[in-house]
């Protein structure tokens, strides 16, 4: 008889129970046969918990409410730490939801045939929900790949895995003490981590939407929320010294990833605030500066979808290579998945 490990699948929420529904169904609909689902409620001001009341007769299904806001990370930790009891754990994020019904399962059958992987993760929408458009990653990874050698092409040639695909082990990411640290991008260093104790998996098929809104994190991040983020660059290649890989190595690792943060994720006047201090020429400035204007020019006439689209035709045309990710061309594709009509 196969032993199916307990999965808990974490969705912690504040203030958004036009999405919860959505992301609460996705995760009870999982064909995975032992599951938990937990809600853990950061003291929700709106009506949050009648959406969770139609789901309190599930067995599977566990709610939890803070008594006051504790921050977005704090809240990831106490329910990891403090809720879940699962061997294996997704923190699946209150407007995003599943799309492929038997991804836990696939999953699992890959940890149990692959001891040594500490997470495993897979391709995804990005709907950008404000903007009209969505993206579907086409990334052609191995099924397994060192995590050594993952670490060190981490952002660079493998991707960082979509937190709403990255199913992990409990074990290791308490050992390796998941989301204390409070940066917004405390996922990928908890991925970060892992990979140096353990392998990735990795699963081809579009399991999970990562809705892309106005109210996102990432999306309202100031210069100093920027640069306390580099932690998730620095830390680990600090634990990879510690741990004796090659110094030169890890080096020119992190001096590639926190140029590339810097140039891409900062706006522009901040860039220019900071660009000295991390040796950054004015010339990679420019490259963007100039990418960016073409962008949204030809965005402002066709909108962003045809854009994109463009971009992908022009790939292919041209460069004979294919991009990672297609444009999603169904327009009602969303609503389908939406209504579970996918």
């Amino acid at each position: 008889m196969d032993y199916n490990p307990k999965v808990s699948i974490i969705i912690p929420t504040y203030n958004r129970a036009q999405y919860l529904g959505q992301a609460i169904k996705s995760a009870l609909n999982q064909d995975y046969p032992n599951k938990e689902i937990i809600v853990s409620d950061n003291a929700s001001t709106d009506n949050t918990f009648e959406v969770v009341k139609q789901f309190m007769n599930y067995p599977e299904f566990k709610y939890f409410r803070n008594e006051t806001n504790i921050g977005m990370v704090p809240n990831w930790r106490k329910a990891l730490y403090e809720y879940a009891t699962g061997e294996y754990a997704i923190i699946l994020s209150d407007d995003d939801f599943f799309v492929d019904k038997s991804y836990i399962s696939k999953a699992i059958k890959l940890f149990r045939e692959n001891p040594t992987l500490g997470l495993v993760h897979a391709n995804c929408i990005i709907w950008y929900q404000d903007k009209g458009y969505a993206l579907k990653t086409l990334y052609q990874l191995p099924n397994i790949i060192n995590g050594r050698e993952y670490f060190f092409n981490f952002g660079l040639n493998y991707p960082g895995p979509a937190f709403c695909t990255t199913i992990f082990n409990t074990e290791l990411a308490k050992k390796l003490e998941a989301f204390l640290e409070e940066n917004p991008s405390t996922d990928f260093l908890l991925w970060l981590k892992m990979m140096l104790f353990s392998d990735v998996g990795f699963i081809k098929n579009v399991v999970a939407v990562y809705r892309k809104h106005r109210n996102n994190i990432s999306s309202n991040m100031d210069l100093n929320i920027h640069l306390q983020n580099l932690i998730t660059v620095t830390k680990p290649a600090e634990m990879a010294k510690q741990l004796g890989l090659d110094n030169m190595l890890i080096e020119d690792w992190k001096e590639k990833l926190v140029k590339s943060y810097i140039v891409h994720s900062l706006r522009i006047p901040d860039l220019l605030k900071v660009y000295n201090k991390y040796d950054i020429k004015l010339s990679q400035i420019l490259k963007r500066v100039f990418k960016e204007l073409i962008k949204y020019t030809i965005v402002f006439f066709i909108g962003y979808k045809n854009f994109y689209l463009v971009k992908e035709s022009i790939y292919e045309k041209f460069y004979r290579k294919k991009l990672n990710y297609s444009v999603v061309r169904d327009k009602d594709y969303i609503a389908k998945l939406l209504s579970g009509g996918i």
